[in-house]
């Protein structure tokens, strides 16, 4: 009992003198020091500051007597101050992970002195994971090929699939980022209509969203400097293997001349 009551914010001393005192029921100071045996110097300061942790009331009398609240109430309390403690602790870690996000943004090098790198992430949780990489650090653009296989595993999961891309790409267009995004035009998306961040993605101005036949390998392209290229299972066509996302503005640019072309043939989503 007494560790758990230190885990909840009390002192070693004040676990002595709220436990005491709860087996006494109404007591008087001297008395708690001395069957709690706390220094009689110091037991005022406790019998104090557990009252200012809502554990025990005080009558004022002469001597001034003690005794303990009801002790759900008791456990409650503290369960808040500790809550609060951790809540504010939290906040401060945020403040200082912000902080020093927006200082590594500034010592990141406006121009890359290697212009070409890959890279390759295999499986569904590892490539949803460089995806949503990929929109974070977008600053102004992307557009995205979106294939069978990504829609096919999103459709069959609508209602239980996990929201982290989905909410990645609404907070990249609270930033004013543009995305424009192609669909297979072969597709059933009626389902799709009763999702509701779908239908926020949708309704967003930054959002574009077109359909096309065409059939070609999935890809994205962020802000024409790189572009992940996704590949199929050949074993399961209609399963995600891996993306192969490379660093190369010359091919981003490439590829950005055939969304385009591909964009003003398509036609324009909606349910």
């Amino acid at each position: 009992m007494n560790e758990k009551l230190r885990s909840l914010g009390l002192s070693s001393y004040e676990v002595k003198a709220y436990l005491t005192l709860l087996k006494l029921d109404v007591s008087d100071a001297n008395k708690i020091a001395i069957r709690a045996k706390i220094p009689t110097g110091r037991i005022y300061n406790i019998l104090n500051s557990l009252k200012e942790k809502g554990l025990i009331r005080v009558q004022d009398s002469r001597p001034k007597k003690y005794s303990c609240v009801e002790q759900h109430t008791a456990i409650q309390r503290l369960l808040e101050r500790k809550k609060s403690e951790f809540d504010h602790a939290f906040e401060t870690i945020n403040t200082i992970a912000r902080e020093a996000e927006i200082e590594l943004n500034k010592l990141k090098k406006t121009t890359r002195s290697v212009n070409y790198f890959w890279t390759v992430a295999v499986g569904r949780q590892e490539s949803q994971e460089l995806i949503k990489e990929q929109i974070r650090q977008a600053e102004k653009e992307m557009q995205f090929f979106i294939g069978f296989p990504e829609v096919h595993k999103h459709l069959d999961n609508i209602k239980i699939s996990k929201r982290d891309i989905l909410d990645a790409l609404l907070k990249a267009l609270d930033k004013g980022i543009n995305i424009k995004t192609l669909m297979d035009g072969n597709i059933d998306y009626s389902n799709m209509a009763k999702d509701s961040t779908v239908n926020e993605l949708i309704r967003n101005k930054n959002f574009e969203c077109r359909l096309t036949k065409i059939q070609t390998t999935p890809f994205d392209i962020i802000d024409n400097k790189s572009v992940n290229l996704k590949i199929s299972n050949p074993a399961n066509p209609k399963e995600l293997l891996a993306i192969v996302n490379i660093r190369d503005s010359n091919l981003a640019k490439e590829l950005r001349k055939s969304f385009d072309i591909i964009w003003n043939s398509a036609k324009k989503f909606k349910f």
